[in-house]
């Protein structure tokens, strides 16, 4: 550090872990700073499968309102949110007291009207029209005996993955499976209990860190993403003992999906090998001699996660089509999972591990 550059300052910095996975962070990118949301909203609901939340405001008929205008409205604005892709480790910092205390943020969402009444409004008048279809519809009259008619029998042609692809990708098939989804209703709190919350951010630990890890293996710890050597990018280090030792394997592996047992190791330097082997069986899954995070407990696409998982405990490679075929995955899910935890082989279009098997390893 050079002379005219001094250090004027110190600030411990805390780990807050209390809401650690249950904090969210939400955007309104359609709304500027000076015009927040004057109100709470009164209704809130999620899907966790989509990731979605939808949040009711009531509708403001004081101000900025046209009286003379008729046409109805509903009494709610709701607000649906769309998941923002992380492209590097976020956390809330509060300061008190001269010290920085950070709760990692689980995930980013963004808040924009949604116009549903209005896809409700058409299905209304779809469903009057089929009604009066059907009540001017006549009955055929009825014959006295059964004839006997020739039927034609057409074999359809199966789907290609690009036909495929195209119609799971379209906007009424997107649409189908984020409604076949239930919403499950949230408690909107109140200002005394978000004061409650708001000491939840705040860490009452004033045991020093023991921060046993090599420059490298930190530098690593705050890159989202793997290197581009390849190196894998862990979200937590050990710096804490091994209390919470499950937490931060499945932390590591929600990142990287799926590693080797060494380089695990190498993350957690601290760790005894046995404790390391007796987390992975309690939040991971061996394929082929890699470690990969339990499906059960991650927060998205539980269900078609385990297929896969459970594809590549039988083979070394898999195809995009037969997982889809196989279990029912959309095309963009189903692409979307492998590249989460393989490499596509372009010479014959099969999907592997993205490491290598470790089956000979020594653990």
């Amino acid at each position: 550090m050079a002379e005219e550059d001094p250090v004027v300052c110190e600030i411990p910095v805390h780990l807050a872990d209390i809401l650690r996975g249950n904090l969210h962070v939400f955007q309104y990118p359609l709304r500027p700073v000076y015009r927040g949301m004057l109100t709470r909203p009164t209704q809130a609901k999620y899907k966790p499968e989509n990731a979605m939340v939808t949040l009711d405001y009531p509708v403001n008929t004081e101000t900025n309102y046209n009286a003379d205008d008729h046409t109805p409205l509903p009494s709610l604005l709701p607000l649906t949110s769309s998941v923002v892709t992380p492209v590097s480790n976020y956390a809330v910092g509060a300061f008190r007291k001269g010290q920085l205390h950070l709760t990692p943020v689980t995930s980013i969402m963004q808040l924009r009207p949604s116009l549903h009444h209005l896809d409700e409004d058409s299905d209304e008048e779809e469903d009057n029209e089929d009604v009066d279809m059907e009540a001017d519809a006549k009955p055929a009259p009825a014959t006295e005996t059964a004839d006997l008619k020739e039927v034609q029998v057409q074999f359809k042609k199966r789907q290609s993955e690009r036909a495929l692809a195209a119609m799971q990708s379209s906007y009424a098939y997107k649409r189908n499976l984020i409604q076949s989804e239930k919403w499950i209703g949230l408690r909107v709190q109140s200002e005394d209990e978000d004061k409650d919350e708001f000491e939840q951010l705040f860490s009452e630990t004033e045991a020093p860190v023991a921060f046993n890890v090599t420059p490298a293996a930190y530098l690593r710890a705050l890159s989202y993403k793997a290197d581009d050597d390849g190196t894998p990018a862990a979200t937590d280090v050990d710096m804490v003992g091994t209390d919470d030792l499950d937490k931060k394997v499945l932390d590591i592996l929600t990142t990287d999906k799926v590693l080797h047992f060494k380089e695990l190791r190498a993350l957690l330097p601290t760790v005894a090998k046995d404790d390391l082997r007796a987390c992975i069986d309690r939040v991971a899954t061996v394929v082929r001699g890699c470690v990969l995070p339990k499906s059960s407990l991650l927060k998205d696409h539980v269900a078609y996660r385990t297929a896969l998982v459970d594809e590549f405990k039988k083979a070394a490679s898999v195809a995009r089509t037969d997982l889809i075929d196989k279990h029912n995955i959309p095309a963009d899910i189903c692409k979307s999972l492998l590249q989460e935890y393989a490499v596509l082989d372009p010479a014959t279009r099969r999907w592997g591990l993205k490491r290598s098997d470790d089956n000979a390893a020594k653990w």
